[in-house]
């Protein structure tokens, strides 16, 4: 999910989520259930 409030979404941040899934796809478990990219605290 990514331009959650109407923020942008930029090429490699989308780029990034792709490569995270994909290596999600690979493995039978994953590292971490929620990945924030781009949060502003």
């Amino acid at each position: 999910m990514g331009g959650l409030g109407g923020r942008d979404l930029s090429i490699a941040d989308a780029q990034k989520m792709y490569d995270i899934t994909q290596q999600a796809a690979k493995k039978d478990s994953i590292d971490e259930f929620v990945t924030w990219i781009g949060l502003r605290e």
